[in-house]
């Protein structure tokens, strides 16, 4: 998972999809103002500019209640009224700014310090909407500017501290925000703008001390429930998270950054319980998570984190959607918001990923390698692009060119799954079987509960003929799988449509056995056990042992007693015959079915093999 502070990368380990998270601790234009308000005007005025005072007195009650749109009108009124007055532009821009429309915030705060130069509030405010567009050079300038004139603004010493943190300068940055502690100890939010930078330094506990300490001071501190989710999620501790956020949203309903980052908190812990086998809380919290980034997008439609990270939810959502009309809808969506993230912010490289993804799945080959090019372009470390580069360009038969993306991965992370996987499928292309195995056993060593390296393993074992080393890996698919019955019938079916039916009896008997006698109720499926048993024992003739037996599981597995007797007898009378060294187990499994009691393997649990 790739997450941002502020608008600052900072790298992490995620999947072939991608979520970008925006884990900035500065308010959305609902949760605090950007800065303290404007000065008020002068009590005495002209008529016309008492009539502009007018608008500002409704605007500013407006702001009171959240109603920033319609203050805005009142602003705008007000500098049409009086244009030449710098507080009609003060309160215009201020207002534009806390809707996080700071492009258009600028140029009247540019016209305030046109008509009165010396305002240090109007400096420092247009220091904040520079520092929010990532120009902060000119931020740190007006800053400065703000603090000659009022040296003792707590306000501007954290927003110029928050500005030099944004270009790495985080020494100078925490030294600022101390200084505006000292000025301001009881104010909450200026604790709170000391643990953003800290946070961003990656002085992770010494930030959380002064959240803590912000939230003892005013419990409804956005910036600091907000921070302490941040600090929770670079902990790997996205359960702590989720409370951070949750209270966030409920300070502020409508604000984007929070929804959105608890849409992310909610869906790494929708990943651990997957990764657990708890699949019905995974599909809740997934859905949960939905529902956050949907309400961020309508919160706050042009941020490009929150479409970014709807484009891939959407598009994982296709993945596991059986319904074609549903599935068309979804990868529609899904692409809606890549092409708007993009449009909003294109040196993104998460949403470039993503609509390479949905191109692909389109059959736009070359689009989908061009996207992935991109998202590598603008971050050359993001892993999943490179990997999802290097498969495209395997399946496209530019192996060269795949080499040169794979062995770009594992040096930027050994401990990447997404590297090794690739580099198995990539040797497995160029048909060195040996080292693809390789790889795909260091996958496996990395994440025991790797679906993608079983599989591969699984099937390489199984066409050379080394069934015994297949089969732990045909157990583990059936154990991770959702869905074990269909991942053994497809194992068969592999075979069959190769005209190899005597290995197509052969993989339905393994099959046939596992769901039969899985000692996991997860797997167990009596009625999928026997129609596998039974197609296996039609491929092989009735003249196999072993499909016989599976088949003798299965019918007892469904209670079928009279059944797995019967069939159980004629293996053992074949095995007899072919004097199989199997022969005693036989006899054993004979004798539960006839006691009623169906036959049960034992299965290792899943644990990280032997080092390759």
């Amino acid at each position: 998972m790739r997450v941002a502070r502020r608008g600052q990368w900072v790298l992490g380990v995620a999947l072939v999809g991608v979520l970008g998270v925006w884990l900035s601790a500065r308010a959305a234009a609902d949760s605090r103002p950007i800065g303290p308000p404007p000065p008020k005007p002068p009590k005495t005025l002209p008529d016309d500019e008492a009539r502009a005072r007018e608008e500002v007195d409704q605007g500013n009650a407006l702001t009171g209640d959240g109603k920033w749109d319609e203050a805005i009108t009142h602003f705008r009124a007000a500098v049409k009224i009086a244009p030449g007055a710098a507080w009609t532009h003060t309160h215009l821009g201020w207002a534009l700014a806390q809707r996080r429309k700071f492009a258009e915030a600028i140029p009247h705060l540019q016209k305030a310090l046109e008509i009165e130069p010396d305002s240090a509030w109007a400096h420092a405010t247009l220091g904040v909407a520079l520092t929010r567009l990532e120009r902060a050079e000119e931020a740190i300038r007006h800053f400065r500017k703000a603090l000659e004139i009022g040296p003792d603004s707590a306000w501007a010493h954290g927003e110029l501290g928050w500005a030099m943190g944004h270009l790495g300068r985080f020494d100078e940055a925490i030294a600022e925000c101390q200084k505006a502690v000292e000025l301001a100890p009881e104010d909450a939010n200026t604790l709170s703008n000391l643990g953003d930078v800290l946070d961003v330094s990656r002085r992770f506990q010494e930030a959380r001390a002064r959240f803590e300490k912000a939230l003892k001071i005013d419990p409804r501190c956005w910036g600091a429930q907000f921070g302490l989710g941040c600090t929770s999620m670079a902990a790997g501790h996205p359960d702590e998270a989720v409370e951070h956020f949750r209270k966030a949203v409920e300070i502020a309903p409508n604000d984007a950054q929070a929804r959105n980052n608890l849409g992310v908190a909610l869906w790494e812990l929708a990943d651990q319980a997957q990764r657990l086998g708890h699949g019905a809380r995974a599909h809740d919290l997934r859905s949960q998570a939905m529902d956050s980034w949907r309400k961020a997008g309508e919160a706050e439609p042009g941020d490009p984190y929150t479409q970014a990270n709807l484009a891939h939810v959407l598009f994982e959502a296709t993945l596991a959607e059986p319904d074609t009309a549903k599935r068309s809808a979804l990868m529609d969506e899904a692409e809606k918001h890549a092409r708007n993230a993009i449009q909003e912010r294109s040196i993104l490289p998460e949403p470039h990923n993503t609509l390479g993804r949905i191109l692909w799945t389109r059959g736009d080959l070359k689009g989908a390698t061009e996207e992935f090019r991109k998202a590598v372009r603008y971050d050359s470390a993001l892993l999943p692009a490179r990997e999802n580069l290097a498969k495209i360009l395997i399946y496209r038969k530019k192996l060269d060119e795949a080499d040169e993306q794979v062995q770009a991965i594992i040096p930027l992370n050994p401990n990447y799954v997404g590297g090794w996987l690739c580099l198995g499928t990539l040797r497995a292309a160029q048909g060195r079987q040996d080292e693809a195995i390789t790889a795909w056993q260091r996958a496996v060593w990395l994440d025991p509960r790797c679906l993608q390296a079983h599989d591969q393993l699984a099937m390489t074992y199984w066409q050379q003929g080394k069934r015994t080393e297949a089969g732990p890996h045909l157990r583990a698919l059936l154990q991770l799988d959702p869905q074990p019955a269909a991942v053994a019938q497809r194992f068969g079916q592999v075979f069959l449509d190769q005209k190899k039916p005597d290995e197509a009896a052969r993989a339905w008997t393994f099959m046939a056995r596992a769901l039969a006698a899985s000692p996991l109720d997860s797997v167990r499926n009596a009625e999928q056990a026997v129609k596998l048993g039974q197609r296996a024992v039609e491929l092989s003739g009735g003249k196999g042992p072993q499909a016989l037996d599976a088949l003798a599981a299965a019918y007892a597995e469904a209670k079928r007693f009279p059944e797995a007797v019967e069939t159980a007898k004629k293996a053992i009378k074949l095995a007899a015959q072919q004097k199989s060294p199997d022969l005693s187990e036989l006899e054993a499994r004979l004798r539960l079915y006839e006691a009623g009691t169906p036959f049960r393997e034992i299965w290792p649990p899943l644990a990280a093999p032997p080092k390759p």
